[in-house]
């Protein structure tokens, strides 16, 4: 099998710069760009050259790991003892998890794999290593992305209730600082048609528009007026009548309806329940 050096330099970069991309995402570093890529290229510069040595396969398994950890050191701008160590370890779970799934992709398209010094795949594509490394790549700062952000909103994050005529309706709610949506006086909470269509019927609510001002424009929005809205701090339920509920035609977020904070405000305003504090602690946090 013939392989061309400049290919081997460029899958390999390909792959190492993934590798440590992905890994500074996953631990929230700063990436900077040119260390990124010195890294990347002295990955690809050695994995070319260690292919040509002649080396015990135990030693040239030490050399590999001591030298990730120097692909590491070089592409973390972070000088701190602790955040290199769990830089260093993530990186090595997700060069893991990237050998994982090649294998996997091997075995199932019944690519045959020679065991020598690493696995050295004959039949498989350059094409076809770049575009699992690139998937998981993105697969993996995308989830991350999402965790973190789930992380963020879970202070603010509530379970409540809907009271209708016809009984309770239980949901998520997000406690969204920027709804700042009013009808005349009362605070709005903004639920997707979605959503309510799936706890009442709809053409029984007697719905009405209120205007909607934002940096986009002017618009309206189909509201209707609910007998009340339960929000759970800690399980004590804390109940808040006469609310306005708009309805949007899109989906509003991962939670089921988006709560004004103006319904933290009466709560903790009533002072008769401690456990509102909860929710003036987080949203002081928030902001």
């Amino acid at each position: 099998m013939v392989v061309y050096l400049e290919e081997a330099i460029i899958e390999n970069f390909c792959i190492d710069f993934s590798l440590l991309y992905c890994s500074l995402k996953l631990t929230r570093h700063k990436i900077a760009k040119f260390r990124l890529v010195l890294s990347a290229l002295f990955g690809a510069v050695y994995a070319v050259g260690m292919s040509m040595a002649q080396l015990p396969v135990a030693l040239q398994k030490i050399i590999d790991f001591l030298f990730g950890i120097i692909l590491c050191l070089v592409a973390n701008k972070n000088t701190a003892f602790k955040n290199n160590i769990i830089f260093i370890l993530v990186f090595y779970a997700v060069t893991f998890l990237y050998g994982g799934a090649l294998t996997f992709l091997c075995n199932y398209c019944d690519i045959p794999l020679t065991e020598g010094h690493g696995y050295v795949v004959e039949n498989l594509p350059v094409g076809g290593v770049l575009a699992v490394v690139f998937f998981f790549t993105f697969f993996l700062v995308s989830y991350s992305a999402k965790l973190c952000r789930r992380k963020l909103e879970m202070p603010f994050t509530y379970r409540c209730a809907l009271l209708f005529a016809d009984g309770e309706r239980e949901l998520t709610g997000f406690l969204d600082t920027g709804n700042r949506l009013y009808d005349g006086v009362s605070p709005v909470a903004i639920v997707a048609l979605s959503t309510l269509a799936k706890m009442t019927d709809i053409r029984k609510i007697d719905f009405r528009k209120i205007p909607v001002h934002t940096v986009n424009g002017s618009s309206e929005m189909s509201v209707f007026s609910l007998d009340a809205l339960v929000i759970y701090c800690k399980d004590k339920p804390n109940i808040i009548k006469n609310v306005t509920v708009g309805v949007t035609d899109r989906t509003v977020s991962d939670r089921e309806i988006i709560l004004h904070p103006a319904f933290w405000e009466e709560i903790y305003d009533r002072n008769t329940q401690t456990h509102s504090k909860t929710m003036a602690e987080n949203l002081r946090r928030y902001q």
